[in-house]
């Protein structure tokens, strides 16, 4: 993608590891559970897979060159 100012932005996965469950509470109301990503995201890296991971990402910027340094 792009990171403005004629800089291109990369990302790649590191890690990636599937959750089996979860809870929690919010003002005493339980979150529910785990699901699918349905539909799919349509923005930045959107080739996130349907099942809930924690992921490790390393973002990588690709700056302009600079001519005459």
């Amino acid at each position: 993608g792009s990171a403005g100012n004629n800089r291109r932005e990369f990302y790649g996965v590191r890690r990636s590891r599937l959750i089996a469950g979860v809870s929690g509470r919010f003002c005493g109301r339980d979150l529910g559970g785990v699901a699918p990503l349905l539909p799919p995201v349509a923005f930045g890296f959107s080739s996130a897979p349907p099942t809930p991971q924690i992921v490790e990402v390393t973002t990588t910027i690709d700056l302009p060159s600079r001519a005459g340094i």
